[in-house]
């Protein structure tokens, strides 16, 4: 992934191994996003025995009502997580998740 204006980094850290970890802000339709989100529906499917149903729209997670962000370490993808507006001051975690190969290594402390 790149900077951009569509993509502001948010955060960056070292993670346990030593590498870098960036996370960045993006459009819920940006293509990263979308594969992100179809890889923890995958998950699903593989934990669960099916997809996740809920409706999402894409507009709850525009800033400031909400954002979606993707993790990534050395330029690619890891992971990817949300939050949206619920009203009356409460906020909804959607699309918490890291593949499989980068779990354990300290991306959720990002």
């Amino acid at each position: 992934m790149s900077t951009s204006a569509e993509r502001p980094l948010v955060a960056e850290a070292v993670l346990r191994d030593g590498s870098t970890a960036r996370l960045w802000a993006l459009p819920y339709d940006d293509p990263v996003a979308q594969d992100l989100v179809e890889q923890v529906q995958q998950e699903y499917v593989a934990r669960y025995g099916g997809r996740d149903e809920a409706v999402v729209d894409p507009a709850q997670f525009v800033p400031p009502q909400g954002v979606f962000l993707a993790a990534e370490v050395d330029g690619e993808p890891v992971g990817s997580g949300a939050w949206r507006a619920m009203g009356a001051g409460v906020a909804e975690m959607k699309r918490v998740y890291v593949v499989p190969r980068m779990r354990r290594r300290g991306l959720a402390q990002v």
